[in-house]
């Protein structure tokens, strides 16, 4: 829908993200996040973090922001001025500020989990998890007091089919 609209702008804002860590620190933003744009930047936070943004990540955090119905009211002009406040947050205040202001735009459960579930697939669409980002999605987590129990949950929500599948084939050959 709309997201699809602003993918370009969206692609645009991942380059000046940091790279190749996780935010880390108490660094406050001077700017508050609505918990749509909390979700954009954890997505965005999300592909920045191995230090390469593949195709494939951003066309995944379009497609997966276009399929959540929070932003179905959103006109274009709104989208482009959270695009632009995100933005923001990330060049003039940093990683970890925009680290920060998503995960606290997060006051109710639906959000937090979506936003967790965003990270998860987003840092494995290329089918890697290396060491950092299995502590970027356990930094979420206990940022957002998601339980160990709810976090397989999640794990096997979105990934059980595949686990599966690859079990399968391991027997088979």
């Amino acid at each position: 829908m709309r997201i699809k609209l602003a993918s370009c702008r969206l692609f645009s804002l991942v380059i000046i993200m940091p790279k190749r860590r996780i935010p880390s620190g108490n660094a406050k933003s001077q700017q508050s996040l609505t918990p749509d744009e909390g979700l954009i930047g954890i997505g965005l936070l999300s592909m920045a973090l191995d230090g390469k943004v593949e195709s494939v990540e951003t066309e995944l955090l379009v497609e997966l922001l276009d399929e959540i119905e929070y932003f179905e009211e959103y006109s274009e002009a709104e989208i482009d001025e959270s695009l632009n406040k995100i933005k923001s947050i990330a060049r003039e205040e940093g990683g970890a500020a925009l680290f920060n202001a998503s995960l606290a735009a997060f006051e109710d459960e639906e959000y937090q989990e979506a936003a967790l579930m965003i990270a998860m697939l987003v840092v494995s669409v290329d089918d890697e998890i290396p060491d950092e980002e299995e502590e970027y999605l356990t930094e979420i987590q206990q940022q957002l007091g998601i339980s160990d129990e709810r976090y397989d949950e999640l794990i096997d929500e979105l990934f059980g089919d595949e686990e599966e599948e690859e079990e399968e084939e391991e027997e088979e050959e």
